[in-house]
């Protein structure tokens, strides 16, 4: 029975052309809003994208450390995958920092004094 149209069928076609058509373009719409609006740290002070990221990078370290996040790993490998990406974002963070200050005068001495 399977090319017999019923009407949970009918009821799934429906949801699915619903969300397709409706929800999925507000959605795109949203994230386009939040990248423009929400993640714009720049327009605070150019240095705070640089500090934001390394900050919640090594939030995230954290957290990963005391919920015992990768428990079945060895531990060697478990310190890796837990500092290998806020050790790696920090120096990306650190040499924009040092682009800023060098190529700009852009420095943390003066963040928030402007």
């Amino acid at each position: 029975m399977e090319g017999h149209f019923t009407v949970t069928k009918g009821l799934t076609l429906a949801v699915t052309l619903f969300v397709l058509f409706w929800v999925t373009p507000f959605v795109v719409w949203g994230v386009g809003l939040a990248v423009q609006h929400v993640f714009r740290t720049a327009d605070i002070h150019e240095t705070v994208p640089p500090l934001l990221i390394m900050a919640l990078a090594w939030e995230t370290a954290l957290i990963d450390m005391f919920t015992g996040a990768h428990e079945g790993v060895p531990t060697v490998i478990r310190y890796v995958f837990i500092l290998g990406a806020p050790l790696s974002v920090t120096a990306v963070g650190l040499w924009e920092l040092h682009r800023l200050r060098v190529h700009y005068g852009l420095g943390l001495q003066g963040l928030l004094m402007r």
